[in-house]
């Protein structure tokens, strides 16, 4: 009774507070350096009553969390756009606060502390003056950091936390702790942080009860219809058709078509992909794994060699993306980004949020709005979910909660980013366990009838799921099927590029019989054709690493059972850590470690380059099917200097995407790495091709006004009519290669890669922003009065001649990429007189089969081996 009348008086206090300033105090075992002082505009009030056991003039620091709950403390990051706040209620005149903070064990960072007298609301709390504000710059990890400013009477107060600069936080645990409340970006979460309170007066009452934090709750709780595009949305006006289009990777791969793959069906592809990559520049330095073990084998297993030595704060990447060491924020990586996965057909991407209660809400947002800006220029971009924490411990299951609250009232709630949810069962999917929440709790009440839930299986050996809604992330071969409903039907399967497992279980990515990239289950392989001749792809075949065996057995595997949903890991998780010992191996890299053990599709600048990304394509093709194809009707004269109308009733368009290149200027993952790319000249939007018995005709228009042909490397053709080992990455022929002069453009034929001879003269015109050109059919094989069968591409600004992963990252190019515009009547019909070069085009994707026939018609014809034991 004695603590409750304590309470109760507490509660009678009246608030009074005055403005205050900020002096500084040292704080952790290296003295943090504040940058700026606040000072005091008015002193405190005196005279106010205080509890009967208060103790004037003794000072007091208390806890504001319970030291002995270290089985639910973390690490919370104070990333921009993810505040952190405290709100207390101090019983008694105090002059300052310390937090727990973690600098991720380089030393830098800046962080910054303010506080605010408490009133109503988070929201309107923090709109109102600030009474002290504190920066601390380049502090040690784990640092305790004093923020201490003149008196402040009792009552009730919020610290906004806030990280500036680098990765800082504080320390903090899910547990509340009496007289606190704890706020992630203005949303009041479960938990406490690790602080302290100085009192100026000691006194057996540590904390009292906080008021109500209004609630306040933006949007509506009721579930949306899935956003339907009007058809005057620019997806659907410009109108791209991925499907139109082929592609030869660098193993002479080629794509299937719709006549290999048939009509598009009812299924789906999901991508694992990684948000959490650094959102501002750092001191970290990044090292290529796959480079170190070319030039120091030994140190593999070696944790104390000198090459793990060289660098301070490394940052390890199994190997260099071929955007570079980009930031998670880079708007001109999450737009290439955008594209190469709706060109592959990937309709929803999973974001990683498996660790405590992150989000990485600043990198999920910059994607959101850059890949919003992408469907304003056609661009078809996969929606998003996220993938919380896995089951397992009371910790685990408390943050998802929190993460859910929290992404609820960020982004659902308010409709934020409603163009990119992916809608599953007729709500909103999140892959997130759901069993915590309190169906009696109103918020909670509205999670729960707002989603449809697919709780994450963190094994990569389930034989038997937990339940019939849990759907995996990762498996090993065969790999486990969730979802099956009682006539045997599937919901998903697991696709993997590599594990990190072996067959006595989970282990490190470098230890010893690693799941890589070359591992199948028993004797298994797969066939292709190139140039009249059979490819057999298994084991022995030299560079394994290339051609995505693993990957390809799970594919095979998932179109076997035909499933609902396919999940691939994944895109771009790239960066690993590296441990003394993990798993069982001595100097582990967990996740990734180089280019054949790592799992990621995202192009590389290494030998890797653009391979799965083409096997990628051809899988989902052959998964899903395809769009039928368009009317064909190209046969038809074109009179130079008779304008640009003549090309209306062409058919088919082949539209390709606004502002595929934006301008670049940034920071890498480091201070000292800068992006830039201005190259993005002509924007090419769309193109057309006529035929006669006498010609070939090409259109192709740009948003602007063409730049003068006199710029260097201005508005190349390139076209691919047959299978040639006279081509550069299966193209034969180039026109603009030589600049054109006034009246003429030259035509060059391939003699073997980027080498090239002159075969004639053809004309061409420009009017404004159309580019016409007129080539003899005769000139490039394609003389007869059948239809002409082709592929062909268009690229403006190339800065690297011969090397065609300058098409990812320079100028304009339509289509993306090794993609091609695919032309033949026949195709279109359905039919071709052309052999497949894989024709199960994913049965495997490996098809060498060259470029232009072979893409016509072709497809990734596979043909698989497995032994008994497979």
């Amino acid at each position: 009774m004695k603590n409750i009348g304590k309470l109760l008086i507490a509660l009678s206090l009246i608030l009074l507070v005055l403005f205050v300033g900020c002096t500084k105090e040292g704080g952790g075992d290296k003295e943090p350096i504040p940058t700026e002082e606040v000072q005091p505009t008015a002193m405190p009030r005196e005279n106010r009553p205080y509890y009967n056991e208060i103790q004037m003039n003794r000072k007091k620091r208390i806890s504001l969390y319970d030291p002995k709950d270290t089985d639910y403390r973390l690490a919370m990051q104070t990333l921009p756009g993810s505040e952190l706040a405290l709100q207390f209620y101090a019983v008694t005149d105090f002059r300052g606060l310390r937090f727990s903070c973690p600098s991720y064990s380089n030393h830098k960072g800046t962080i910054r502390f303010t506080i605010y007298e408490w009133d109503i609301s988070y929201q309107k709390t923090i709109k109102g003056e600030a009474l002290a504000t504190q920066e601390y710059k380049d502090f040690r990890d784990n640092s305790w950091l004093d923020f201490f400013f003149d008196p402040l009477p009792e009552g009730e107060y919020l610290v906004l936390i806030e990280g500036v600069e680098e990765d800082v936080g504080v320390w903090a645990y899910t547990t509340p702790f009496f007289g606190t409340r704890l706020y992630q970006r203005g949303i009041e979460i479960k938990g406490s942080i690790e602080a302290e309170l100085d009192y100026m007066h000691s006194t057996d009452v540590t904390t009292a009860v906080l008021s109500p934090n209004v609630w306040w709750l933006e949007g509506s709780s009721e579930v949306p219809d899935e956003l339907v595009l009007d058809k005057d949305h620019p997806i659907n006006k410009l109108n791209v058709r991925p499907d139109l289009w082929t592609a030869t990777d660098g193993l002479g791969r080629t794509m299937p078509t719709y006549k290999d793959v048939g009509d598009k069906k009812d299924k789906y592809v999901g991508m694992f992909y990684w948000t959490w990559h650094k959102a501002t520049p750092t001191t970290l330095v990044p090292r290529d794994i796959t480079k170190i073990m070319k030039q120091y084998p030994e140190a593999q297993n070696d944790y104390n060699h000198k090459v793990w030595y060289e660098v301070e704060n490394p940052i390890y990447y199994w190997e260099e993306p071929i955007y570079g060491y980009y930031l998670a924020t880079d708007k001109y990586v999450l737009r290439k980004h955008a594209e190469l996965l709706a060109d592959a057909g990937v309709d929803v991407v999973f974001f990683d949020t498996t660790n405590g209660t992150y989000l990485w809400i600043e990198q999920y947002e910059a994607l959101c709005e850059a890949w919003i800006e992408a469907m304003e220029d056609g661009v078809r971009a996969p929606k998003i979910s996220f993938l919380m924490n896995f089951h397992g411990g009371d910790a685990n299951r408390r943050n998802t909660v929190t993460q859910l609250e929290v992404l609820y009232q960020l982004m659902f709630r308010p409709g934020k980013y409603r163009e990119l949810w992916f809608y599953w069962e007729g709500k909103p999917l999140l892959m997130a366990r759901y069993e915590d929440l309190d169906p009696e709790n109103r918020l909670h009440k509205e999670i729960l009838d707002f989603f449809t839930f697919r709780p994450g299986d963190p094994s990569y050996y389930t034989k038997e799921p937990a339940a019939q809604d849990v759907w995996g992330w990762l498996s090993v071969y065969p790999q486990t099927k969730f979802g099956v409903d009682k006539d045997g039907n599937i919901e998903q399967i697991c696709v993997g590029v590599s594990q990190n497992a072996n067959d006595n279980g989970l282990t490190a990515m470098n230890g010893v019989g690693v799941y890589g990239r070359a591992y199948t289950k028993g004797d298994y392989s797969y066939t292709y054709t190139y140039m009249g001749k059979e490819i057999v792809v298994d084991k022995n075949i030299p560079n394994t690493k290339l051609y995505g065996l693993n990957f390809q057995q799970q594919w095979d595997y998932a179109h076997d059972n035909d499933p609902k949903f396919v999940w691939i890991t994944g895109w771009n998780e790239r960066t690993v850590g590296r441990y003394e010992e993990w798993g069982g191996v001595t100097n582990a890299f967990p996740d990734q470690f180089n280019d054949e053990f790592s799992r990621d599709i995202e192009p590389t600048t290494g030998d890797l380059k653009d391979h799965y990304y083409y096997q990628l394509v051809a899988n989902v093709r052959k998964f899903k099917g395809l769009e039928k194809p368009v009317k064909v009707n190209a046969r038809k004269t074109i009179v130079l200097g008779k304008g640009i109308k003549q090309w209306d009733d062409v058919l088919p368009e082949y539209n390709h995407y606004k502002e595929s290149t934006k301008e670049r200027n940034i920071n890498g993952v480091n201070y000292d790495i800068v992006y830039e790319n201005y190259t993005m000249r002509n924007d090419i939007i769309q193109s057309k091709l006529a035929y006669d018995d006498d010609n070939v005709y090409f259109m192709v228009k740009t948003v602007d006004k063409l730049t003068p042909h006199t710029d260097p490397a201005w508005m190349r053709l390139f076209i691919d009519t047959e299978e040639s080992e006279q081509s550069w990455e299966s193209f034969e022929y180039v026109v603009n290669r030589l600049n054109p002069t006034d009246k003429v453009a030259y035509l060059e034929r391939s003699t073997g890669g980027w080498n090239w001879e002159l075969v004639g003269e053809v004309e061409y015109e420009v009017v404004d922003n159309v580019l016409q050109l007129k080539i003899p059919r005769k000139m490039i094989g394609q003389d007869g009065k059948d239809s002409p069968e082709l592929n062909f591409k268009w690229s403006d600004n190339m800065q690297a001649d011969g090397d065609i992963m300058d098409f990812y990252l320079n100028g304009d190019v339509a289509p993306g990429g090794r993609f091609k515009f695919m032309f033949s009547e026949k195709l279109f019909e359905g039919t071709s007189k052309r052999p497949s070069s894989m024709a199960a085009v994913i049965g495997i994707i490996a098809s060498l089969a060259v470029a232009a026939i072979a893409a016509i018609a072709g497809v990734f014809v596979i043909n698989r081996k497995r032994n008994k034991k497979a």
